[in-house]
């Protein structure tokens, strides 16, 4: 008996993977979400914040892509809060094309979700599409996209010190980054390749008919 429902998944374009050099003075960790209370972007930047106590030495910095409604209060947290080692960029809201094109053009050490609500997140999808490993919480479908294998899976009821213990982990271990790296990349090709999951799915349509 044909089953009432089936999982199609959503999938994002292949925008190429950044091979520029990493420098081994820096972390670069990169966000993408609307500036909005669910996403607990204000955690991040405290855990940032912690982050750049603990490593003086450390040049950290920090790509936000995304607007709305909490920019100027987030923005006036960041310069509050955050050290002179830690350089963090707003971009504001772009385009999925440009997002791509971003990650092709900067070198991004891991990719932050720290949302307390989500579906099966397209932005991890795309920074998965690239390459990055990422941190994220348990919220919603992230369990099918994150794992120990291509980033870190928090617990989904976080403080700023579990987030600024997990990026840490990205400066104290970073052979073991790198292999989650290829491993993010694999997760996109296996799960989120909109080229396969497309084809897939026109093809089901086609079947049922």
């Amino acid at each position: 008996m044909m089953a009432k429902a089936e999982v199609s998944r959503l999938g994002v374009e292949d925008g190429g993977v950044n091979v520029a050099t990493k420098n081994p003075n820096e972390i670069v960790v990169c966000s993408c979400a609307g500036m909005v209370p669910v996403k607990r972007l204000e955690m991040l930047i405290k855990a940032l914040a912690l982050i750049s106590e603990d490593w003086p030495q450390c040049r950290i910095i920090w790509h936000h892509l995304g607007d709305g409604p909490l920019r100027t209060e987030l923005e006036a947290l960041a310069s509050h809060c955050l050290h002179t080692n830690v350089k963090y960029i707003f971009h504001g809201q772009i385009p999925n094309d440009q997002v791509r094109a971003f990650y092709l053009q900067y070198h991004v050490d891991v990719f932050v979700n720290t949302s307390f609500s989500e579906g099966v997140p397209v932005s991890i999808m795309e920074a998965q599409s690239a390459g990055i490993p990422v941190i994220a919480t348990a919220a919603g479908g992230t369990p099918e996209l994150v794992n120990a294998s291509n980033g870190l899976l928090l617990a989904l009821n976080i403080s700023s010190e579990d987030v600024a213990a997990a990026i840490s982990n990205v400066i104290t271990e970073p052979e073991t980054w790198v292999a989650r790296r290829l491993a993010s990349r694999r997760t996109w090709a296996e799960l989120s390749n909109a080229n396969i999951n497309y084809k897939a799915f026109v093809k089901r349509l086609k079947a049922i008919n």
